[in-house]
């Protein structure tokens, strides 16, 4: 965790952990130790858009081209899911719509009570237009 900075090192970074899972949209942490405190654990779950390798293998994940307007969406949602109306402000809103409406169909971003978010696949195209 402390090399993926997730977490840096004596468990002093498990805001920084609940933080980036809370930023990914995943499930929060499972945090327990005995009454001693002589152990530690911690499950983290997988996220529901994780892909699964058994039905998902890398040979077949579509290498998909990016135009600027989606390169800065994607990025937009790294951080924090947003509303549409949102990006709307960093964005023309003229091909707004059809730049999001790709997105989705490529399933690089995904909506959840009106909220727009980077899925694993989105954050894997903004690695490959580099």
């Amino acid at each position: 965790m402390k090399n993926l900075k997730l977490a840096e090192k004596y468990a002093t970074g498990i805001p920084t952990i609940t933080k980036s899972l809370a930023n990914n949209g995943s499930p929060k942490p499972i945090l327990s130790t005995d009454k001693d405190k002589s152990h530690f654990l911690t499950l983290i779950k997988i996220h529901e858009d994780a892909p699964d390798e058994k039905t998902s293998p890398k040979s077949e994940i579509e290498r998909v081209r990016l135009n600027n307007a989606q390169q800065t969406i994607l990025e937009s949602l790294i951080d924090n899911p947003q509303e549409y109306t949102d990006l709307e402000k960093i964005l023309p809103s003229d091909k707004l719509s059809s730049d999001v409406k790709f997105l989705k169909s490529k399933e690089l971003v995904k909506e959840k009570s009106n909220l727009l978010f980077i899925t694993q696949k989105g954050h894997q195209a903004l690695k490959d237009s580099f």
